[in-house]
């Protein structure tokens, strides 16, 4: 049987991630909470981006955008995230069904084969094979297109019951998700809802995630491994996310996902944040693996909290050091820091360098000693660790899957 596709498709314990509905539960504890933002509060709105940032982010949406149906935003009380993009589409597209379901396309995306192809979308057009989660207010289902045949993950997401800030969340991801296309990235195929109900249809990895494939292997990996089956293929996608301006903010092992083939493959963007549309300044993510300027960060529970501290602004850094305990992690199997559930303790934790691993090589050491620096700015960026000895030694040769 196939084993479960996606970091919120995975169900096992760990850190609890940001993202509304997401399947992946805390293996750290209560601490580590969600995101809770809008625009103008946890995530302030920003001036428009540097020219070369702006340049890169037109031209990494999946198709052409139009602008966010009245249907989608009508009865919220905050600004929506910038236009869905639609890669095959001219518009959004509004039908009725009998029952007078209101069926509204989200986003249709370039990745999405063109045997899923239809005219008006339906969460019936889909076999619900297996519940990979459940949260309050949403659902993880394994399932298989039936006009298709091909497997997909669907994320069901039941729109009453989430407040104002999750479903700024969920279009935010859907928008993010949606404009990202790389061969180490979960595609997204198409985003729709139906009535109450919003559904993201996804690449289902039917190989798991690194987690559980760890937890079958001993554990950990040989560094040769760890390189060349994650490291490098990861850091190939982030590279791709960071140069349009997304960063990830949850990177762990159970949002690196493995296809059939054993591809690795980066999921859940429920995390993510786009900075040429936003700042971050919330605590977010999963607490083994915050950076120090992450965990100062205070939660948002209202719209105004920090909305004039500029200075809490993060930005790629997060995810590098993420990397460092993610390489730590694969090596040592375990994480440099002692898990925690005290946000306090942690945040005193990462004021010392962790202790590097004596066993690994003198090239590793190295690379967790740049991405785990306290300082965001001495930490290299994804292209720089891309080219680090540690990498580009282990990385020739080796088949990019699991033996």
């Amino acid at each position: 049987a196939a084993e479960v596709a996606a970091a919120e498709q995975a169900a096992v314990a760990r850190g609890v991630t940001a993202a509304p509905g997401s399947a992946s539960q805390a293996r750290t504890g209560p601490d580590t909470v969600r995101e809770q933002t809008t625009p103008g509060a946890a995530e302030e709105a920003v001036p428009a981006p540097a020219p070369a940032l702006a340049g890169q982010q037109s031209g990494s949406s999946a198709g052409a955008t139009a602008q966010v149906p009245e249907a989608v935003s009508a009865g919220l009380s905050f600004k929506l995230p910038p236009p869905l993009p639609h890669g095959k589409t001219s518009g959004a597209m509004l039908e009725r069904s009998g029952l007078g379901k209101r069926r509204l396309l989200l986003a249709q995306c370039d990745s999405m084969p063109p045997s899923m192809e239809r005219e008006v979308w339906s969460l019936d057009d889909y076999d619900i094979l297996k519940e990979l989660s459940t949260g309050y207010a949403s659902y993880v289902y394994q399932a298989t297109c039936r006009k298709s045949g091909l497997p997909v993950a669907l994320k069901v997401y039941r729109m009453k019951k989430l407040s104002d800030l999750s479903r700024y969340q969920v279009y935010r991801e859907i928008s993010i998700h949606a404009s990202l296309s790389h061969p180490n990235i979960i595609h997204m195929y198409s985003a729709f809802q139906e009535g109450s109900v919003l559904v993201l249809v996804q690449e289902f990895a039917a190989g798991g995630d690194m987690y559980s494939f760890l937890q079958k292997h001993l554990g950990c990996l040989t560094e040769e491994l760890a390189v060349g089956v994650v490291l490098k293929p990861l850091l190939d996608a982030l590279v791709y996310c960071h140069a349009r301006g997304v960063v990830h903010r949850d990177i762990k092992l159970e949002n690196i996902l493995l296809t059939p083939d054993r591809i690795v493959k980066l999921g859940d963007f429920g995390l993510a944040v786009n900075l040429c549309e936003e700042r971050a300044v919330t605590r977010a993510g999963t607490l083994d693996y915050m950076a120090p300027e992450v965990l100062r960060c205070p939660p948002k529970l209202f719209p105004e909290e920090n909305k004039h501290q500029p200075g809490l602004a993060y930005g790629a850094g997060a995810d590098t050091w993420s990397i460092g305990v993610l390489a730590y992690e694969l090596v040592m199997g375990s994480p440099p820091f002692p898990p925690t559930t005290q946000l306090a303790a942690a945040a005193k934790l990462r004021e010392q360098p962790p202790k590097l691993p004596v066993l690994a090589s003198a090239a590793c050491r190295d690379f967790v000693a740049v991405t785990l620096r306290k300082a965001p700015a001495a930490r290299p960026s994804m292209a720089q660790l891309a080219e680090m000895p540690w990498i580009t030694e282990h990385a020739a040769g080796v088949p990019q899957r699991p033996v």
